[in-house]
């Protein structure tokens, strides 16, 4: 079978242009936080893309949620395992900003441990979103306890994400 279209390349999808939009977006990106890196936050800051979503004291990984959510059709889908903190970190503004705003959570599976082995301390999520405002219910999976949940209301009033039903919020 022949494809016309190329599915796979190599390229720094962060600072590289790399063409049209995506149905689907999925991978691990790297856990690197800025503070034993500025080196590579300094590169990205001095792109168009690094000074609009830049935020001190954030994780690498945020770039590339970011960049997923640009980079996708309307209506495309992303899919990352990370770590779970940019739920409510202080320096996950912009990025939870970003994803209430042109995204939708589909699924989320928090898992409270490491997915790796050689990462244990680590708190790992699994998630799925859709780009787009589509009133979509969200699948959470949070320490044995399944629920759904409107994508919006997942955020809390201090713009944070919280992943405990409704009616056990205080």
């Amino acid at each position: 079978v022949k494809c016309k279209r190329k599915i796979f390349m190599k390229k720094d999808a962060l600072i590289e242009d790399i063409g049209d939009n995506y149905d689907i977006i999925a991978g691990n990106p790297p856990y690197i936080g800025e503070k034993n890196n500025r080196e590579i936050f300094e590169n990205i800051k001095k792109t168009e893309f690094g000074t609009k979503y830049y935020e001190g004291k954030m994780d690498y990984l945020y770039f590339f949620i970011e960049r997923g959510i640009d980079i996708l059709k309307e209506g495309g889908t992303l899919g990352y395992i990370t770590t779970n903190y940019w739920l409510k970190a202080d320096s996950g503004i912009k990025l939870r900003d970003k994803i209430k705003k042109e995204s939708e959570f589909i699924y989320i599976k928090n898992e409270n441990s490491s997915r790796f082995k050689r990462a244990l301390g680590q708190h790992n999520i699994i998630f799925s979103l859709k780009k787009g405002k589509y009133s979509i219910k969200t699948k959470i999976d949070e320490e044995n306890t399944v629920f759904k949940i409107e994508s919006d209301k997942l955020f809390t009033k201090n713009g944070k994400i919280s992943l405990i039903p409704l009616e056990k919020q205080i």
